[in-house]
């Protein structure tokens, strides 16, 4: 079987870490997968993921285009898409949706769409009308995530059939103790305090003036407390402007994009979250696999992931009290213990990679033979 994953770039986050679990996690043989990317340029499409998938023989074709409407684009995607012998797409974001979707539908092709976030990358209405045609038009199937996702969806395009397939990871190893304390000395500086991580894009979304804000109280109680952001965006000056402001350039580190994020988890003592908005963040559940406790917002599918006796949970933007879930999970390394057991437990009993994947190609045999 060969099929086409169309999405709107490779830059790092949920969506394109799922690709990269997707191709690791095939049987030998199963289906061939090649990735229509709708936009080129190192910013666009991170050269460690295309590593990840060109190692793992992946093909990787790049249709840029200059707006959604760009009609050049769009043509070249369809006479791919026309003369090659794709048995199905699987679309992934808005554009890849809407640009995707409509040309496989023309094509001929039968289409797969995923649903990642509760809120579209693109927020304008006329694309939010646009991506919901596409979808009722082009996709026979159409998937979310999680179920707030779905929920969210449902309500946003009532006409759609949207099933749930949960996002999923591979359980990672756990570093002996003594690589994980030389990699603590190296992030942390040489204090003995204990090591916080997010991980992400530095977007509104994720809603790092709030962490920073929250952090900002911890360590008046944990002044050897260093907070590690591992991510790139748009939003770095106004958070290095921030971190000066709050005088906390000693204790927070921003490392940029990183590739060794199973490495940064491994030598962290907690995981937090301070996201405005989410879908099922892989994020979180990495973190989870790597035998972290999470401090994160309730928003979007974090509460399916992230149940009691894994972490806590708190309001969005509600610095304080996610301040004070911090602070209380600091001095409690029992706590931080079992919560990080529990949730590394969870994590391998109901968001494995090989059964998320045996469904995955379930799905893609449906629709194949139905073609």
């Amino acid at each position: 079987m060969r099929v086409a994953q169309i999405i709107d770039n490779l830059r790092v986050g949920g969506a394109q870490s799922l690709l990269v679990t997707l191709q690791e996690t095939l049987p030998p043989g199963a289906v061939t997968l090649e990735y229509l990317v709708l936009s080129a340029g190192q910013e666009m499409v991170e050269p460690s993921l295309r590593r990840q998938l060109e190692e793992r023989g992946a093909r990787i074709i790049t249709f840029p285009g200059k707006n959604l409407p760009d009609q050049r684009r769009f043509r070249r995607l369809f006479r791919h898409l026309q003369t090659t012998s794709y048995d199905l797409l699987h679309t992934h974001l808005t554009y890849a949706n809407i640009l995707g979707g409509s040309a496989g539908r023309l094509a001929g092709r039968p289409v797969i769409a995923t649903l990642h976030n509760v809120r579209p990358s693109h927020q304008s209405r006329l694309h939010l009308a646009l991506e919901g045609k596409a979808l009722q038009w082009a996709a026979c199937r159409v998937v979310a995530v999680g179920e707030r996702v779905a929920a969210a969806s449902r309500k946003r395009w009532p006409a759609l059939d949207i099933e749930v397939l949960p996002n999923a990871i591979t359980l990672p190893s756990l570093p002996d103790p003594q690589t994980r304390q030389q990699l603590r000395q190296r992030l942390a500086g040489g204090t003995n305090g204990p090591l916080l991580l997010a991980v992400g894009r530095l977007t509104a979304q994720k809603g790092y003036p709030d962490l920073l804000l929250a952090f900002a109280r911890v360590r008046q109680q944990e002044p050897d407390a260093v907070l590690l952001i591992a991510g790139a965006g748009e939003a770095r000056p106004a958070l290095e402007a921030r971190l000066a402001e709050l005088g906390l350039e000693g204790n927070v580190r921003l490392l940029g994009l990183r590739d060794d994020v199973p490495a940064l988890l491994g030598a962290a003592d907690l995981f937090v979250s301070a996201s405005h908005w989410e879908g099922m963040p892989v994020a979180v559940l990495e973190a989870m696999g790597a035998g972290l406790p999470v401090v994160a917002t309730n928003v979007g599918d974090v509460p399916q992931v992230v149940t009691e006796g894994t972490g806590i949970l708190v309001q969005a933007q509600e610095p304080e009290r996610m301040a004070d879930a911090i602070g209380a999970l600091l001095a409690d390394e029992d706590r931080r213990r079992e919560f990080g057991r529990a949730g590394r437990e969870r994590v391998s009993e109901h968001f494995s990679a090989s059964t998320w994947t045996e469904r995955i190609l379930s799905l893609y045999r449906e629709v194949a033979e139905k073609k």
